[in-house]
């Protein structure tokens, strides 16, 4: 049941991905950021290619319960040998429990012709018990095929939710670069605006004889390379809109408008509390748990692999022979009672697979340390990289509005003689400066708390089965 709510949840979203497809596509898109993600999670290709991925996983888990299900298996044979013409038909139904016993009921019937005219009919009706008593008793060893695949798609289920997770906070990081690049481009036009007027008003200053050929000359230097700018500007704007709108799964044409996103906070201060919350909750973690658990079912499985393959047989068979098919009813009962043993007895494999056991036991144990260093270490590096973008927010804005202020103050003493162009150019230096330095904090902000929300794991809601034992808890 398990596995066909799954396969049905992967038909809803191929369904639900087709139907939200946009049929046409404009020459340009307003998108904010919480239809870019909606988008991105229905459209990209790598998701895509992994809700197919999981849906091959499922038809594993069912594979490997084949082995527990009702099993019908019918058997035909004709022969010719010397002076006898033997044929045979049959019927068994099987199966086998999770507990390791198998049963089978059939039904036999044969007939031998000779060649002096007499027949030989046989029937057998019987019914057989197989149960292990050592080695293959009990679901451990039974159950662990499909245990195994069921882990398997666990795992791929993590990782498709980690591939949302990474998948996000790309198009988080893309969508407030194009935002940068959008405002820059507003900025540099605005500053072009200014240049020019600096440039006109200094060519009538240098007819006046007001300012020397110098002035004019590096006003327009500083026109031409502001429109160079503009156009690298523009050029890049364009390049990353194409990686844009192929994260999301739209032709690479396609042109976007970028609407602001709410800035997003964080609420965590305390490194040990934040590094708690991400062991409850990281996905990447929680792998490393059940891989960990694996390893011990596995050496309790090698140890059970030590002992005999030993097996008690119990059949009761009702057999008739005759002339013909109404003489050879079934009639007569035999019952039988029987061990068998199919081991080697000096256990070299064996041996072999419980040495590996134990040292896949150890490796797991180290890895789970090894990521826990590496999940307290990389938590309190967002987290520091967290708050200095949040302080140089500040910083920034204050920047911007002191080189706004001395920009729009050295054009006034220019424009009322009481100041030279060297100064106007050099705070339009300053203030194109402080435009790139306060669009890069707002940028750089917005997309570390989406970095620090996914190394807590927080960013999306995860199924609780996926997460580890702490976080069940």
């Amino acid at each position: 049941m398990r596995v066909k709510t799954l396969l049905l949840s992967i038909t809803c979203f191929i369904f639900i991905s087709d139907i939200s497809t946009p049929s046409s596509i404009g020459a340009e898109q307003t998108i904010n950021l919480s239809d870019a993600i909606e988008i991105a999670l229905k459209q990209n290709r790598e998701i895509r290619k992994t809700i197919l991925g999981l849906e091959s996983s499922g038809l594993n888990v069912q594979r490997a319960s084949v082995e527990f299900m009702f099993n019908i298996t019918p058997s035909a044979n004709t022969e010719i040998t010397g002076d006898t013409a033997s044929t045979s038909l049959g019927l068994d139904l099987s199966r086998k429990t999770t507990f390791g016993t198998k049963v089978r009921i059939g039904a036999h019937t044969s007939e031998d012709k000779l060649t002096d005219g007499s027949d030989v009919h046989r029937s057998t009706v019987l019914v057989e018990l197989r149960q292990p008593i050592l080695r293959k008793i009990g679901r451990l060893v039974n159950v662990e095929a499909m245990v195994q695949a069921e882990n398997r798609i666990k795992t791929l289920r993590r990782q498709f939710e980690m591939q949302k997770t990474d998948l996000i906070v790309d198009v988080v990081s893309k969508h407030e670069e194009l935002l940068m690049l959008q405002r820059q481009i507003e900025y540099e036009q605005k500053a072009i605006d200014r240049l020019t007027k600096l440039h006109r008003l200094t060519q009538v200053r240098e007819k006046q004889g007001r300012v020397t050929r110098v002035d004019s000359l590096r006003s327009d230097l500083k026109l031409g390379n502001a429109r160079l700018q503009y156009n690298n500007t523009k050029e890049r704007q364009l390049s990353m809109m194409a990686e844009y709108a192929e994260t999301l799964g739209l032709p690479p044409s396609t042109e976007f408008k970028i609407l602001p996103a709410p800035l997003v906070t964080v609420n965590a201060t305390n490194i040990e509390a934040a590094v708690q919350t991400a062991l409850q909750n990281r996905l990447d973690y929680a792998q490393i748990i059940q891989d960990y658990e694996d390893a011990k079912r596995g050496i309790r499985i090698a140890r059970r692999n030590m002992l005999p393959d030993l097996n008690m047989i119990s059949r009761y068979e009702l057999i008739g022979q005759g002339t013909t098919h109404s003489e050879a009813k079934p009639d007569e009962g035999i019952w039988f009672i029987g061990l068998s043993l199919d081991s080697d007895f000096l256990l070299r494999n064996e041996r072999l697979n419980l040495s590996e056991a134990n040292i896949n036991n150890q490796l797991a144990e180290l890895r789970i340390e090894e990521v826990e260093s590496a999940i307290s270490k990389k938590v309190q590096q967002e987290l520091l990289a967290y708050n200095r973008t949040q302080q140089q927010i500040g910083f920034a804005e204050r920047s911007y509005q002191l080189a706004q202020d001395r920009s729009k103050l050295a054009r006034r003493l220019f424009e009322i003689h009481k100041g030279d162009s060297f100064s106007v150019t050099d705070a339009e230096d300053e203030l194109s400066q402080a435009e790139i330095q306060l669009l890069f904090a707002q940028s750089e902000a917005a997309t570390a708390a989406y970095k620090l929300k996914r190394v807590l794991g927080t960013l999306i809601e995860y199924p609780p089965d996926l997460k580890s034992g702490k976080a069940q808890q």
